[in-house]
């Protein structure tokens, strides 16, 4: 279904912010664009994404949350579920699994901490395969159930082409980096290159609270 190339719900909850001057902050929306084997996406949710969803005052920031994992597909034919990924066929079979995942775990803590898992195995070893057996006690025994299925039918495909759709729509023609950091779907380099640096920084900037971690 593909060839390998070599490496190159809207929240309306307000909340209180810790240190936000008690302002009643409506968190804005964040996109992340990523790939599931590029080496900076990996780190970026290790290093950045979960453990600033693992931090109660910010987790709130992160109500309204969307991951698309796509990046960079070379000569897509979506009829056919003809791919190319940039860092392979393990990253186009990875980037079919974060899909199906993304679906089916509503919980998003347990959806970050599944994705960790699975990256600290593809940054341990050389991968001829994206590790889609691994990592199933994170996650309810139903809902892994639903992803496997999801995986193993067209509708991970579908859900393939969905992201690749909406990666195509947001960055157009242009040339971009993942990972790419967006707030408000709208594109600003400055804000993303911040993100990827400080994403709690860029989460204050946004959304217009002050704390200790944001400087």
């Amino acid at each position: 279904m593909f060839t390998s190339l070599s490496l190159l719900i809207v929240c309306s909850v307000a909340f209180t912010q810790a240190n936000s001057n008690n302002k009643t902050v409506l968190p804005v929306p964040f996109t992340l664009y990523y790939e599931s084997l590029c080496p900076y996406s990996e780190r970026f949710i290790l290093n950045q994404l979960v453990p600033t969803y693992d931090d109660k005052d910010f987790a709130g920031l992160l109500a309204n949350m969307d991951l698309v994992p796509y990046g960079h597909v070379y000569d897509p034919d979506f009829s056919k579920y003809k791919y190319t990924c940039q860092h392979g066929v393990p990253e186009c079979e990875g980037n079919k699994l974060h899909g199906c995942a993304i679906k089916y775990i509503e919980d998003k803590s347990t959806l970050l901490h599944y994705f960790s898992c699975l990256i600290n195995i593809t940054q341990s070893v050389p991968i001829l395969s994206y590790p889609v057996n691994e990592c199933k006690n994170i996650v309810p025994d139903d809902k892994m159930l639903q992803i496997s299925k999801c995986y193993n039918s067209t509708e991970g495909w579908d859900l393939f082409n969905k992201h690749g759709e909406a990666t195509k729509n947001f960055f157009g023609s242009n040339r971009f980096y993942v990972p790419y950091v967006s707030f408000n779907r709208t594109k600003n380099e400055n804000i993303s290159v911040i993100g990827r640096k400080n994403f709690k920084k860029a989460l204050c900037i946004e959304n217009g609270v002050k704390h200790t971690t944001c400087s």
